[in-house]
């Protein structure tokens, strides 16, 4: 009789394939993105957290949150 490999172990391993490939695709599709765009996404922004409105309202259900935005280069 042949042996076939677990569902358990066929599962996981379609699932690392699949993470090993959207980090491939992702690696490679971010610089060209990047690149046609002609500028960095990066921001600089800060969460204020000792002063100013970030805060959690438990009786609201709420939070609520300051970002502050950092000099351009």
């Amino acid at each position: 009789m042949k042996k076939g490999i677990s569902g358990v172990v066929a599962t996981v391993l379609i699932i690392l394939i699949t993470v090993a490939a959207v980090t491939i695709i992702w690696a490679a599709v971010v610089p060209m993105i990047k690149e046609q765009m002609g500028f960095e996404l990066i921001a600089n922004l800060d969460i204020v957290t000792l002063e100013g409105y970030t805060l959690y309202d438990a009786g609201a259900g709420q939070l609520n949150v300051q970002v502050k935005r950092g000099a351009d280069d």
